[in-house]
């Protein structure tokens, strides 16, 4: 039978045999007489009683003479006396070795926030900027889910405060050499991370501050945009609305929630801690945003979803009688206001159809559409219903579309919506009277000729026109492709702010007010004529 006693090793209590008791003491003993630094004994005794632990004498175990034989060959013996006190101990190869001898630690003497980043850095050998900057792209390109990630290894990961665990983070063996030289160099480690760490992290409870106020201000424009928008009250009053006034709600949660975040962020930068109740906080908020801005999205689509089954439902398209001698037919005058009409140029039988969006219990509005001579003349009983499911919705849901032969000019009423599609023609003459919009969106047409009224915009961009010949009220607008010549007509005096605008993507000729023009952006008073193509391309 052996005798056994009582010790305990960096606090922690073992039973341990005498002859194991003696050795361990005097092994302790001899480096305590040649070292006066209570951290690096300190530090030996922890890694002693990780050493126990790993050949499995735990608290309270028996430590045997094999363990503490074991311990020391592991350690090193000390050797080779040195003056001052001072001795080399152990092992001198302080290589690195192997990944697999490695172990995951917070390196906290690096760290600018919690030292996961560089700990991950040290793991792998890798200088912890890398790590970062890698960090910084996944966290964008994954909208923040990388923040929660790093979050977790902040909590579950343990921080490097020993030497054991400082040199077990690296790969290096941890041998009382190691612990020593470790302690020498962090005596010795300048304060500038320290200095660089506050800056950043002033820098980020700036950044956090300014990130909070611009989602206070999403959040309140949003709030603004919606409640008074032109078409508020049908967001509020439908009754399938619901879905989208839930999310409207939720949204406005999940960006106070953001908020939240962004001062939980700004306070622990500002405060140079981080302590665990803004960790579960943060977390708490985080879950909270992703769970209402999910739920948000998924009510914004079902809601759109129902709102499409109610415009269907709700969708009615009918037959107009057409004129007989409408294949005669050389002009359109439209004078349908809200009403979307588009003429399609066909060789084909003469068709016109009404589409139309109506309420529930609204009438559907009848349309007219009979010829005078060679004009045809498209009027409607009554002005197009204003239906709209959605805060902001604009351009009619009523559309007349009539396929018939090529016509020379058409005439838009005010407030109305026409679109020509022609193929092929020598001449196409528009007049487009005030608050009208004309879209030319196909074709070929040699001679444009537009006379515009005040607040009117033509676009035909999309068609091959050739001469352009344009006469101008004021605050209208014209989009063109390539021409060969454009001859503008404009008034000199205007009403202020009124002026219009030209867009033309190329032309080889420019003539204003019946004199030559520079093929240039031209700034004049009541006119603003803008080049987009490239001048090297002109021929």
């Amino acid at each position: 039978m052996k005798e056994i006693t009582r010790i305990h090793i960096a606090k922690v209590p073992y039973d341990a045999e005498v002859e194991a008791k003696k050795e361990l003491e005097a092994y302790l003993r001899t480096l305590e007489a040649y070292s006066d630094d209570a951290e690096i004994i300190n530090d030996i005794e922890i890694r002693i009683t990780e050493i126990l632990t790993e050949r499995h004498v735990a608290k309270n175990g028996v430590v045997t003479l094999a363990d503490v034989k074991a311990l020391k060959d592991q350690l090193g013996e000390p050797k080779d006396f040195m003056g001052d006190g001072d001795i080399a101990i152990g092992p001198e190869e302080t290589t690195q070795v192997g990944t697999n001898s490695r172990k995951l630690f917070r390196d906290v003497d690096n760290a600018i926030v919690g030292g996961v980043l560089s700990g991950i850095g040290a793991f792998f050998g890798v200088n912890p900027v890398w790590v970062r900057l890698l960090f910084i792209i996944l966290a964008l390109a994954s909208f923040g889910t990388a923040l929660l990630v790093y979050i977790v290894l902040w909590i579950v990961v343990p921080a490097a405060k020993t030497a054991a665990d400082k040199l077990q983070m690296t790969g290096r063996s941890v041998t009382i050499a190691s612990i020593r030289e470790l302690n020498e160099n962090e005596g010795t480690r300048p304060e500038r991370l320290a200095t660089g760490r506050r800056v950043l992290t002033i820098l980020a409870g700036i950044a956090a501050i300014f990130g909070a106020l611009g989602s206070m201000i999403a959040v309140g424009a949003a709030v603004l945009g919606i409640s008074f928008n032109e078409h508020a009250h049908l967001f509020w009053n439908r009754e399938e609305s619901g879905f989208f006034i839930a999310a409207f709600v939720l949204a406005i949660v999940s960006g106070l929630l953001l908020v939240t975040l962004f001062v939980l962020a700004a306070y622990a930068a500002f405060s140079q801690k981080l302590t665990r109740r803004v960790i579960i906080s943060s977390i708490i908020v985080t879950v909270m945003g992703l769970v209402t801005f999910g739920t948000t999205i998924g009510l914004v689509q079902y809601g759109s979803a129902i709102q499409r089954q109610i415009v269907e439902e709700n969708t009615h398209e009918n037959p107009i009688t057409l004129p007989a001698n409408i294949k005669t037919a050389t002009s359109l005058a439209v004078d349908a206001p809200g009403f979307n009409v588009q003429y399609v140029v066909d060789s084909g039988e003469p068709r016109a159809t009404l589409r139309v969006v109506a309420d529930r219990g609204a009438a559907i509005p009848k349309m007219n559409l009979k010829q005078e001579g060679t004009a045809l003349v498209l009027t409607s009983e009554s002005k197009a219903p204003d239906t709209c499911y959605w805060p902001g919705c604009n351009g009619p849901s009523q559309n007349v579309t009539i396929y018939g032969p090529a016509l020379q000019s058409i005439e838009a009423s005010a407030d109305s919506y026409v679109s020509y599609s022609a193929k092929k023609q020598s001449s196409f003459q528009l007049k487009a009277k005030e608050g009208s919009n004309v879209t030319i969106d196909a074709g070929t047409i040699d001679t444009f000729v537009v006379d515009m009224e005040n607040g009117s915009t033509v676009t035909a961009g999309q068609a091959a026109i050739t001469h352009v010949k344009l006469t101008l009220g004021s605050d209208l607008a014209v989009n063109l492709g390539t021409v060969e010549s454009l001859e503008v007509t404009y008034p000199v005096s205007c009403p202020a702010g009124k002026n219009s605008d030209i867009i033309v993507w190329d032309a080889k000729t420019l003539v204003i007010n019946g004199s030559a023009q520079p093929i240039e952006n031209t700034n004049m008073t009541c006119l603003r004529l803008e080049i987009e193509g490239d001048k090297n391309d002109r021929s």
